[in-house]
């Protein structure tokens, strides 16, 4: 399931368009909990001081970025499983921008009368050709606001809270030095050769003997159920169905051409099944999914895997009827059912066995997978390359494109690695016998072929724009640091309210 945002301890900073035309995103982890006791009554989900913000004004800020992320993603944005998530950026969106604007105000910065209204005429639709203000926009913006100058107040704050990001932004200074030597570490570039070691390097017809299954079973019994426990779907089957589906897809609206065709075309393949006609063969010929080429084949799902209409269809269904035209935000579809299977439990008693030879094996493959690494190392370190070792070996050896610098470590057709990164550019070019471990356990060595600087020419010509990077990022690490200050203040005196809990 697609979780679109992710929750964490630190703020997070993104931009998305709003209504009054602008605001930056700002996303901390709160927890979902209450702050303080709000007096603007239980409609309030946030306070800050003398600014409320109620269920109203955050659902529709929250409506307009689910919007946002809608429109990037497609089909597969999951608004319930985004809901929550979408709720706490909207309100921490308004959390910053009044923020700013109380330190703005605190620093006698303010906001005109006249900078507000220039503003407001600005906005697609504020004013009519002759100049004034369209009444139907009003009304528009007292039904969503309020009042008019509930709105004002906003765009006020916007404002203040644009000329405190400015203040703090102006304070940010990088030098020439500085610059240079972040352009000079982002931009060095390493091309290197690799070997991945997998339990596929090694041949094993490893059979776990009875008394070693015994003693794991006997010695290491929180082994065993962390392993159940981590297998669980494999033990603890819910009820499920097997079943396949055929999808129309239509573009153009409840009441568009599109949609009409794509009922005619749904009616039409589910008159040739009633007539006899292969299921199978039918989705093939007509389905708008992927699952056509496999005669709509969907395999077995349990509940909470589709969306809500097509999954109460699917298990209401008996194995082999026919549902009737089941509508989703995808389109419109049949669906058969070819077996329905009924939930089922294995015990950890009942499996434990299985579970401790199974670890066994694992265990030995590891140690194999090991043994080969080491062989290799021993082998550059006496002299020969990697590639003159892997290739003796018969082993598989990857070529990623060429590696760049990145903080989470990441290099190309591996993974995050970034022991093998920092060897790319801390070692020599050469073999290197150093045996460093990938995500999932595999095990890999590198070979160094080049390093590349760059240039002073190169340097010279990415400095400005590499000057005004690095003060951005400076300015919203300062950012960073203000904000969560001013939260903290907030809450010790207690002029601060963040209740997520009134828009559930």
């Amino acid at each position: 399931m697609l979780r679109v945002l992710r929750q964490g301890q630190k703020w997070i900073v993104g931009f998305v368009v709003i209504g009054v035309g602008f605001v930056f995103a700002f996303v901390f982890g709160s927890g979902g909990g209450t702050v303080g006791a709000p007096t603007g009554g239980p409609e309030t989900v946030l306070q800050v001081g003398d600014r409320i913000y109620q269920t109203r004004e955050v659902a529709q800020l929250a409506q307009q970025i689910a919007q946002s992320q809608r429109d990037q993603l497609g089909e597969d944005f999951d608004l319930d499983a985004a809901r929550d998530q979408i709720n706490e950026q909207a309100a921490n969106l308004l959390l910053r921008t009044a923020l700013l604007a109380r330190e703005a105000e605190a620093q006698g910065i303010a906001a005109s009368r006249d900078e507000v209204r220039r503003l407001i005429r600005g906005l697609p639709g504020a004013v009519d050709p002759d100049g004034q203000f369209n009444q139907a926009w009003r009304n528009s913006i007292e039904s969503r606001f309020g009042s008019a100058a509930r709105f004002e107040k906003r765009i006020r704050d916007e404002i203040l809270a644009i000329k405190a990001q400015r203040l703090m932004r102006g304070a940010s200074h990088v030098t020439d030095q500085e610059a240079r030597a972040a352009l000079s570490y982002r931009t060095e570039t390493a091309r290197i050769a690799a070997v991945r070691l997998t339990e596929a390097n090694v041949e094993s017809d490893f059979e776990p003997a009875d008394d070693a299954v015994a003693a794991l079973l006997s010695d290491d019994p929180d082994r065993i159920q962390a392993s159940y426990d981590a297998r669980s779907h494999e033990f603890n089957k819910p009820a499920r169905v097997s079943a396949r589906h055929i999808l129309v897809r239509s573009s153009g609206g409840e009441a568009g051409d599109g949609a009409a065709e794509a009922r005619e075309r749904i009616e039409a393949a589910r008159g040739r099944i009633e007539a006899g006609e292969d299921f199978a063969a039918v989705a093939t010929e007509v389905s708008e999914d992927s699952t056509a080429s496999k005669g709509g084949d969907l395999g077995e799902f349990g509940r909470g895997a589709m969306v809500r209409e097509f999954e109460d269809a699917a298990f209401a269904l008996e194995p082999g009827a026919l549902s009737d035209i089941i509508e989703t935000q995808f389109g419109l579809h049949l669906i058969q059912v070819d077996e329905k299977l009924a939930a089922e439990t294995i015990s950890l008693q009942e499996a434990g066995e299985g579970i401790a030879r199974d670890l066994l094996a694992e265990d030995e493959a590891a140690e194999a997978v090991q043994r080969l690494a080491d062989e290799l190392s021993a082998a550059i370190a006496a002299g020969q390359s990697l590639t003159e070792a892997a290739r003796e070996r018969e082993l598989s050896i990857a070529r990623p494109p060429t590696v760049t610098r990145r903080p989470d470590g990441y290099v190309p057709e591996l993974g995050l690695a970034p022991g093998i990164m920092d060897a790319a550019f801390a070692r020599n070019i050469g073999s290197d016998p150093t045996v460093h471990e990938l995500p999932g356990g595999e095990l890999a060595l590198i070979e160094v072929l080049e390093r590349t600087t760059p240039t002073e020419e190169e340097i010279v010509a990415q400095l400005p724009t590499e000057l005004e990077r690095m003060k951005q990022i400076r300015s919203y690490e300062t950012e960073i640091l203000w904000l969560e200050s001013r939260r903290a203040d907030l809450e010790k005196s207690g002029e601060l309210v963040y209740n997520l809990a009134a828009l559930r």
